[in-house]
């Protein structure tokens, strides 16, 4: 294994014997799929809370259906570790 100080700039180095493949921070539209939930869900939560507004709260939902969908189509669970 590589030292961090010795590795080149910008380089990414695995410890022996760990598993081939993503990790947490493998793709971006997994943290893609998270935020639109999270944004999704916090909109929808302002939304009836302070303006008891239900537009607000129908776009919170459809942000956080798109977040939904993302992250089945781009199988998040199967990168975790």
């Amino acid at each position: 294994m590589v030292k961090h100080e010795d590795a080149p700039f910008g380089s990414r180095t695995a410890p022996v014997g760990s598993p081939p493949g993503g990790g947490p921070h493998s793709s971006p539209v997994a943290w893609l799929a998270v935020t639109l939930v999270v944004v999704g869900f916090a909109v929808g939560t302002v939304a009836l809370i302070a303006h008891n507004s239900l537009v607000l709260w129908i776009i919170g939902v459809v942000i956080l259906l798109i977040g939904g969908t993302l992250m089945i189509t781009s199988k998040v669970m199967d990168q975790a570790h």
